[in-house]
């Protein structure tokens, strides 16, 4: 249905010609079938409240450098919930253990609507292929449930690596 909103939305804007809307899976490998035309000449790729939303991120992640242009030619935008990384190093043992339950909490809250927050190890494995440039998180909150505060972010990365020095 949303595919339909969007045809519908390109052709009240008058971008018929302009734009082409796909239906795929984009953690398969026939993606790269459905758009040949594509791999390797795109300039930004974003993902937008989605990645959490794929069941294999890892998938996800390598088609989008792919589609992107190499060499820091291409820019890969992610806007998400995050999970914590290491926010309970350095607080007194029970305001730690506090912490890592209200992470637990907040992983398996969102889990039950097949919401998978961004996990450290996710960033870590896309630093590999890429140069960050930038990466904040903050705590929000989330419609209707002003107590859940969940870690929101944006990480913005370039296609290569960063040369050594």
């Amino acid at each position: 249905s949303l595919l339909e909103v969007a045809q519908k939305r390109v052709a009240a804007a008058g971008l018929t010609g302009l734009v082409h809307l796909v239906e795929h899976d984009f953690t398969a490998p026939s993606i790269f079938q459905a758009l040949p035309f594509l791999e390797g000449k795109v300039d930004m790729l974003t993902f937008s409240y989605s990645l959490s939303m794929i069941p294999d991120k890892t998938a996800a992640l390598v088609n989008a450098l792919r589609f992107l242009q190499p060499n820091g030619h291409g820019i890969l935008g992610l806007a998400d919930f995050f999970l914590p990384s290491n926010e309970e190093a350095g607080l007194p043992f029970f305001l730690a253990t506090l912490r890592r339950m209200e992470a637990t909490f907040q992983r398996k809250w969102f889990e039950q609507d097949r919401v998978h927050l961004i996990s450290p190890a996710i960033l870590k494995r896309l630093d590999k292929a890429t140069r960050c440039v930038w990466d904040e998180r903050f705590r929000g909150g989330v419609p209707l449930l002003p107590v859940l505060r969940p870690y929101h972010g944006a990480y913005v990365a370039m296609t290569g690596k960063a040369k050594s020095q």
